[in-house]
Formats: structure tokens, sequence, C-alpha cells
């Protein structure tokens, strides 16, 4: 679990790390997007899951 407004953090990564490693399944949930409804950028949602994504590549390539 992931909050919307911080970067994986070590813990996080090890453990999806490890999922994989032993071939498992992985799911991501991004925690507290509610916090982020109070800003004024429509697509901020969608821009927040695009960053999740690319985070996801970088620190878990496959």
């Amino acid at each position: 679990i992931a909050k919307a407004k911080c970067s994986m953090r070590h813990a996080e990564v090890v453990i999806a790390r490890r999922a994989i490693e032993e071939g498992r399944g992985l799911v991501v949930v991004v925690n507290k997007m509610d916090l982020l409804r109070g800003k004024k950028d429509p697509k901020l949602s969608e821009k927040v899951i695009t960053a999740v994504r690319e985070e996801i590549q970088t620190v878990l390539p496959q």
C-alpha cells in the first residue's frame, strides 16, 4: 500500500521484489487518494496513477 503523496518506501520495494522473485502476483494499492481531491487539477488522479506506474517500472524492472 503506497500513499498518494509519497513514493514507495524501502520496505514496500523489498516486499514487492520478493513477491516478483517468487512468481507471485502483486496488487498495488494507492492509499489516501481522497486527500488529493481538494487540489485544483482535475486530472491529478490520472497523474498519480501514471507516476506510480513509472515508479514501479523504475524500482521493479522486469
